[in-house]
């Protein structure tokens, strides 16, 4: 199993990176998670993993910011899906990017 901690870690690095490529690229977008939207109507990504990543966006905000309610179950049954996704993501950035 990932450690809490390294899962909460890369969720992190991978928003700082989107951040990063958003202003990069001058991609108008109102928050981190339509982002991918940005990028889905670009054609960059499929809109089927920018809707899992603005819910990775979302869970990574309800880790990142300590709210109370954080639900552990919640993360223990996304996580596997969410790095599956970065992943996609990731690969799909890649290759739009020529790497």
């Amino acid at each position: 199993m990932v450690k809490p901690e390294i899962v909460r870690r890369k969720v992190a690095e991978a928003s700082s990176r989107i951040a990063d490529a958003e202003e990069l690229l001058s991609l108008p977008a109102d928050d981190a998670a339509s982002a991918f939207d940005v990028l889905a109507d670009h054609q960059a990504i499929d809109r089927a993993l920018a809707d899992q990543m603005r819910r990775a966006v979302g869970l990574r905000n309800l880790i990142a910011h300590g709210y109370p309610a954080v639900d552990h179950t919640r993360i223990q049954s996304e996580y596997r899906e969410g790095i599956a996704s970065l992943r996609r993501f990731l690969a799909a950035v890649s290759a739009e990017a020529g790497l």
